[in-house]
């Protein structure tokens, strides 16, 4: 439906599809060589340690829907896995492989966890990979569809992130971490892009991106306002009775 109303707007062109080819063999290092460039560098590993959290986040949120326990070994295991992927996904020219939160919505949004769908899906993109022209038609769907498809799976990842965010420990520490976390998030991308002139390039690539900044800061906080200091016996015994009069 979404194809068909955007080809009577006139938004939908099947021209690269067409010129496509039927079969293609991927290239190894399609790019170029190898090379080392330390800013680079820098911020893909920023960008690998923020994707750690955000993956570790959807295991949990996924385990969650699932009513399955996310153990150390799963979580050890799915990062490896991610990692492993991602060199050679990048050895091909392709993109880094990540547990992408919108996964979390469509298992909510379905029912369907199991394995076995994924490993198909998994089987599907594997023989796309192989056949351009396929995948030229996939992607000849326009923005707006694509993001109308992922609209309800995005409101239901929201939801889940709300009701996780909810089981933090309701500490005045925890507070400050979880809030500064967002609002750093939401403020300083719009004023990196203001200020990109004036910054270093990779600066202003690493703080123009919402999820790095959040997480960065999240990071950082929980380990200086949290982890090193240790929660204070007053705080978790104000906790404890703020819960018993609630209950």
């Amino acid at each position: 439906m979404g194809d068909g109303a955007s080809a009577l707007f006139g938004r939908l062109s099947f021209d690269p599809a067409a010129s496509a080819a039927w079969l293609g063999i991927p290239q190894l290092l399609p790019y170029g060589g190898l090379q080392f460039d330390p800013g680079v560098t820098l911020a893909m590993l920023f960008a690998f340690v923020v994707a750690v959290v955000e993956a570790i986040g959807v295991y949990y949120a996924a385990g969650a829907i699932l009513q399955t326990p996310i153990t150390d070994r799963r979580i050890r295991l799915g990062v490896s896995g991610e990692a492993l992927g991602s060199i050679i996904s990048s050895l091909f020219g392709g993109f880094a492989t990540t547990a992408y939160a919108q996964n979390v919505g469509l298992l909510k949004l379905t029912g369907i966890g199991s394995r076995f769908a994924v490993t198909v899906a998994g089987v599907i993109f594997l023989i796309l990979a192989f056949i351009p022209k396929l995948g030229a038609l996939l992607a000849a769907t326009p923005d707006p569809v694509v993001g109308g498809i992922f609209l309800p799976a995005a409101g239901s990842l929201i939801l889940t992130g709300v009701l996780t965010l909810a089981r933090t420990p309701d500490t005045p520490r925890h507070a400050a971490v979880a809030g500064l976390a967002v609002i750093a998030g939401t403020g300083v991308p719009p004023l990196a892009s203001a200020l990109g002139a004036k910054l270093p390039a990779v600066v202003t690539q690493l703080l123009s991106q919402p999820v790095v900044v959040g997480a960065i800061v999240a990071l950082v906080l929980e380990a200086l306002l949290v982890q090193l200091p240790g929660e204070p016996e007053s705080e978790g015994a104000t906790q404890a009775s703020l819960s018993g009069e609630t209950a």
